[in-house]
């Protein structure tokens, strides 16, 4: 992350996980809406001249207390970045979403299981069923949430998408 720049002339790479992955040096890609890796390599080599690198929207997911990486990750050089974690931190980029949350949301979006941090927060998306405002996250960097963070009975206020 921190030789961002550099990566505009590195070649990107399946993952070796899934055809939805891809590596661009230590960054791993989301390429989900791909059919396959190489619909995903045409599409990032069209794309990537349209990047502004000075404008980055920088996401990452912690599903453990791994507090030094998030303190790695918050002294990265990039105004807007969020890390999304499972526990409480007084770190700018740090957004904690209680692991009672993502339980009591799985429940009603009848699965079973508590989801990843990242799976919740995309799954979340497609549902329209915000814990934070995508809006001010990606525009200004900006972490707003959209649930109380305590532990009582109402975690998330109406979606003000509907």
């Amino acid at each position: 992350m921190k030789e961002l720049p550099t990566f505009r002339e590195q070649k990107i790479y399946a993952s070796g996980k899934k055809h939805n992955f891809a590596n661009l040096g230590d960054i791993v890609v989301s390429a989900y809406h791909y059919a396959n890796f190489k619909d995903f390599i045409e599409m990032w080599e069209r794309r990537k001249p349209r990047i502004n690198w000075d404008n980055l929207f920088i996401e990452m997911y912690l599903n453990d207390e791994d507090k030094h990486t998030l303190e790695q990750f918050d002294a990265l050089p990039y105004e807007k970045k969020v890390c999304f974690v499972p526990f409480k931190s007084d770190l700018p980029s740090a957004f904690y979403i209680p692991t009672e949350v993502r339980k009591t949301k799985a429940r009603e979006w009848n699965n079973s299981n508590v989801l990843e941090l990242r799976e919740f927060v995309n799954v979340s998306v497609i549902k329209m069923d915000l814990c934070y405002d995508p809006f001010d996250m990606l525009l200004y960097g900006k972490k707003n949430p959209l649930i109380d963070m305590g532990y009582n009975e109402t975690y998330f206020i109406p979606n003000p998408f509907y």
